[in-house]
């Protein structure tokens, strides 16, 4: 099993759990069963577990050059510093959409933690809109846009990040961007 493959899984099984906490954020909301909320919420952690899995495999796959991922094998290669391997991540339009999800989750998690001081009708509400906002990006993901996605045949050597791209500010602007369209 490659690291490729647990991503894709863990990308599926975000997709479930955010559908999950969906429809058990606004069936629970609507019955008044807050026990079908907290499950909810436990629902959209998973979701934030789950895309720190993916995006985990993902950085594991650059870091152990797996050529045999097309994402891997088009924004890195063995000529690559560490960090601008790990930027890569980020370099192209799946590792971008991949860490939009994960901030995504991240914000959402930290919502569920703090939801305390947030009036408790809203609650379910804002993370079915939270999360139906992650399926369109997990949808993204294991469709069209997938950086799991394998080779036929690994490559020896990857065709490496964008020479532009190749600038000590690719390591801080691209995540702050990303973090500001959130």
């Amino acid at each position: 099993m490659y690291f490729s493959d647990l991503g894709f899984i863990a990308l599926i099984l975000a997709a479930a759990f955010a559908i999950f906490a969906i429809l058990a954020a606004i069936v629970g909301a609507q019955r008044g069963n807050v026990p079908l909320i907290s499950s909810a919420k436990r629902g959209v952690l998973a979701v934030t577990f789950f895309l720190l899995l993916a995006s985990a495999s993902l950085i594991a796959s650059f870091l152990t050059h797996d050529f045999g991922v097309s994402y891997v094998a088009q924004h890195s290669s063995l000529s690559m510093p560490w960090y601008y391997t790990l930027s890569a991540f980020y370099g192209g339009q799946e590792g971008s959409l991949l860490y939009w999800a994960l901030m995504l989750s991240i914000f959402s998690a930290i919502f569920i933690f703090t939801s305390k001081r947030a009036p408790t009708a809203l609650v379910p509400y804002v993370m079915a809109t939270l999360m139906s906002i992650e399926i369109f990006f997990l949808l993204m993901l294991t469709t069209v846009s997938n950086p799991f996605a394998r080779l036929p045949s690994p490559l020896p050597d990857g065709i490496g990040l964008n020479p532009l791209l190749m600038d000590p500010g690719m390591l801080v602007h691209p995540p702050m961007l990303l973090m500001g369209y959130m």
